[in-house]
């Protein structure tokens, strides 16, 4: 909780309110707390995560009306990372302003909390920050999948001295997470200078990264060959797995299908993987009423990835099988005309 430095009338005062604001959440039947998630979107690469995927999401810009019908006593801030909401102090002055009495909080990893939007929060009402830490020293850092050092002649270091009108130049080392995905935007990191003792003076430099694209897909499947009769239908299984370390679109579409067969994706030929993810695609064939015994086709699939343009192709085998009666039908279609032959030599 954070010390506003509060008399003792004060204090009592926030107690009282805070006490008013438990009886109607008891008397109303709101709930205690909520935890209001203000974006997906997030600046780590955690493996315990996939929030660090998100690409687009909806949002709203005022939560007053949310809060205001919820009634909540307490009400926790997350993400994603939230101080990633460039307008994260008029979200908690929402969230203040919605009701008589809200203990207001926000979970952050921190590395974007500096000391001036810390007092902005501070100064709309926030109670509480609560800093994600999974680990001392850089095993957090390396467990949240980006790391960052500054480096002087060689050696780490988190400040260094300057005289006036010097420049001095320093290198940044950047690791990123093993579960990093790839962004054709790169991704963004803001570094930031301060002066010891006062850091109201302070620069900025935006930079952004761009992790190189690793790509590929396999195709597998259980069973790539199948007995049919004619007019029937099978659905083969085809899984898909997207070894691009980006999410991906695969376009699936039917290369050779004989005259009078069918070939359809039942779920449609277009699907979005993400990176390192697996899809089972159905591909059901239909075989030809007018398919003979013994006739074997090969259904060739193409597969194409947005991201790489690479191309792979899959061929599944249907061999036809009539039964019994079918087979002494189609027999006797097939000979017809030696009966009526016959038939005619006999009686003329």
């Amino acid at each position: 909780m954070l010390d506003r430095n509060q008399s003792f009338l004060e204090s009592f005062s926030f107690g009282i309110l805070g006490f008013s604001k438990f009886l109607q959440t008891e008397l109303s039947n709101s709930p205690k707390l909520i935890n209001l998630e203000v974006t997906k979107l997030c600046n780590a690469r955690c493996d315990f995560c996939d929030y660090w995927q998100t690409k687009h999401e909806e949002r709203l810009d005022d939560y007053t009306n949310v809060i205001d019908k919820i009634g909540p006593l307490v009400v926790m801030i997350t993400g994603g990372e939230p101080m990633l909401r460039k307008d994260i102090v008029d979200i908690v002055r929402q969230v203040k302003s919605a009701s008589f009495f809200t203990y207001t909080g926000i979970i952050t990893k921190g590395d974007l909390l500096d000391l001036n939007k810390a007092k902005q929060l501070y100064n709309v009402g926030l109670d509480q920050i609560s800093i994600s830490l999974d680990f001392l020293g850089d095993r957090h850092s390396v467990n949240r999948g980006v790391d960052a050092v500054f480096k002087e002649d060689g050696n780490t270091i988190e400040d260094t001295e300057i005289s006036n009108g010097q420049s001095k130049p320093l290198a940044l080392f950047i690791t990123i997470g093993s579960q990093a995905s790839y962004n054709a935007d790169g991704d963004s990191f803001e570094v930031l200078a301060a002066k010891i003792g006062d850091d109201t003076i302070n620069a900025r430099q935006p930079i952004t990264v761009f992790l190189k694209l690793t790509d590929g897909f396999d195709l597998s499947s259980v069973k790539y060959k199948e007995n049919l009769e004619p007019g029937e239908s099978f659905t083969f299984q085809l899984n898909l797995e997207n070894n691009a370390n980006g999410d991906d679109e695969f376009t699936l579409s039917a290369l050779s299908v004989p005259s009078g067969w069918r070939v359809v994706f039942p779920e449609g030929p277009t699907y979005s993987i993400d990176a390192g993810g697996v899809e089972v695609i159905p591909i059901q064939v239909t075989v030809s009423d007018d398919a003979r015994n013994g006739d074997e086709e090969s259904i060739t699939i193409s597969i194409s990835s947005k991201l790489s343009n690479i191309e792979k192709q899959q061929s599944f085998v249907v061999e036809v099988e009539q039964g019994f009666t079918d087979r002494l039908a189609s027999a006797f279609s097939d000979l017809w005309y030696v009966f009526v032959f016959l038939l005619w030599r006999y009686f003329y």
